[in-house]
C-alpha cells in the first residue's frame, strides 16, 4: 500500500527502499532542476498506480507527463470538485502536482484556492500530496500560509547532487551516510533530519547502458 511503496535500493544494506506516502499528508520531492526529480517521480508513480484502493490525480502544470492537450484547470476543477463532495471516499487519492510554481501562478486566485483544498483534504483523511519542483522555485513558497501548515520541513526525497547544499529540506549535515556528489541516479530520503543514500528507481548516469 502507501505505507511501503518501493523506490529504489538502500546503498548500505542493498535491499529494496520503501517509501511511505501516507505518512506525511504533502510529500517533497525536489532536486536542483525539475527535470531530474520528474524522471525519478515517473518511475515511482507507476508503481503507486498499481495498488489497489489507490487513485492518482495528476496535475501537470510543466506538461512533462501529461500532452499538451490535457487541461490543467480543467483537471484542477474537477478535482477539486470531488474533493469537496469527498465522492471517492472508499479510495485513498494521491494528488501528484508537477511544477508547483507554475500550477500556483497559472490558476485564478490558485495560491488562496489551494491552501482551501489542503484544508479540506486534510479533513478528509484520504487524500495525500506529492509536489514535484526544483529547489529554487520550491523555495519561494516557504513562507507561504498553506506551506507552512502542511510541509513537513524535516521530510522528503533530494533526487541526484547538492543535498548538502539545499536548505529546502533538513538535514543533518553532519551525517556520514550523507553523498553530496553522489550523481543522478542516487538520491537522499530525509526523515526527521536523517539521510539514506538510495540508487533511485529507474535512474541512470550519462551514459549507462539499457539493460
Amino acid at each position: 500500500d502507501l505505507t511501503t511503496v518501493p523506490i529504489g535500493i538502500d546503498k548500505k544494506s542493498l535491499e529494496v527502499y520503501t517509501y511511505n506516502f501516507n505518512r506525511d499528508f504533502i510529500n517533497i520531492v525536489t532536486a536542483k532542476n525539475i527535470d531530474s526529480a520528474t524522471q525519478f517521480m515517473s518511475n515511482v508513480i507507476e508503481e503507486i498506480k498499481q495498488l489497489k484502493n489507490v487513485e492518482v490525480v495528476t496535475l501537470d502544470a510543466e506538461k512533462i507527463f501529461q500532452t499538451g492537450k490535457s487541461d490543467l484547470k480543467l483537471n484542477y476543477v474537477n478535482f477539486t470538485l470531488e474533493l469537496k463532495n469527498n465522492l471517492k471516499k472508499d479510495k485513498n487519492k494521491v494528488c501528484l502536482i508537477i511544477g508547483l510554481d507554475k500550477f500556483v501562478n497559472d490558476l485564478d486566485n490558485a495560491e488562496k484556492g489551494f491552501y482551501e483544498i489542503l484544508k479540506r483534504a486534510s479533513e478528509l483523511k484520504n487524500y495525500n500530496f506529492i509536489i514535484v519542483e526544483s529547489l529554487s522555485k520550491l523555495k519561494s513558497h516557504e513562507y507561504d500560509e498553506w506551506y507552512k501548515n502542511y510541509v513537513t520541513g524535516d521530510s522528503g526525497i533530494w533526487v541526484g547532487n547538492g543535498v548538502s547544499e539545499q536548505y529546502i529540506i533538513n538535514v543533518n549535515t553532519r551525517d556520514k551516510n550523507i553523498i553530496n556528489r553522489c550523481g543522478e541516479s542516487f538520491g537522499h530520503v530525509i526523515r526527521r533530519e536523517q539521510a539514506t543514500v538510495v540508487k533511485l528507481l529507474g535512474m541512470k548516469e550519462d551514459g549507462d547502458e539499457d539493460g
